[in-house]
């Protein structure tokens, strides 16, 4: 191999640096190999002053925001990203994080639904919408959702440990 992607898109970057495709695939290789979001950040908000319609910048920078807890932001960029692109269904999904993570079920059951509708068989779908299912006391439809999740991937943790969780607070409940 010649050169990593991260060298590649330097390179592509520094060759051309007011063109938005190179600097877009940089910040997206700074964020996935390298984990560095603040650089990954900056470089996702220069894209977007050069190109403020394109539907990548606006998702990949809402979705960064949401992985470092900028919530408010990321529900921002997701929301122009779904305006852009409305049956893109991980945009959904990470904004009914967003949504969840700021207080707002509502929103955040509602982007779950429609991110489920879009691609029922997303990983990690169901147990976002269970988790906020569980947060609203819903608890026999948050323990469907979890299943549904097993049944798609068995060996998802995360679905397991909450199904687990939820079943042991119904038969408290239902024991009293």
């Amino acid at each position: 191999i010649w050169a990593d992607d991260f060298h590649l898109y330097r390179r592509g970057f520094a060759v051309a640096p007011n063109n938005a495709v190179p600097k877009l695939d940089l910040a997206i290789v700074l964020m996935q190999d390298r984990n560095d979001a603040p650089r990954a950040t900056e470089l996702f908000r220069e894209v977007l002053v050069q190109a403020p319609t394109l539907w990548e910048a606006n998702y990949d920078l809402g979705f960064t925001y949401v992985l470092t807890g900028h919530n408010r932001e990321g529900e921002f960029y997701l929301t122009r990203a779904i305006a852009l692109r409305p049956q893109q269904a991980p945009q959904y999904s990470y904004r009914s994080v967003a949504r969840f993570k700021l207080g707002d079920l509502e929103g955040a059951a509602a982007d779950a639904r429609r991110a489920l509708d879009l691609a029922p068989e997303g990983k990690g779908y169901h147990t976002t919408y269970g988790l906020i299912l569980e947060q609203q006391a819903q608890l026999a439809a948050a323990a469907a959702q979890f299943r549904a999740e097993l049944q798609l991937y068995p060996d998802d943790q995360n679905a397991k440990d909450s199904l687990h969780r939820v079943e042991k607070t119904m038969n408290g409940a239902s024991s009293k």
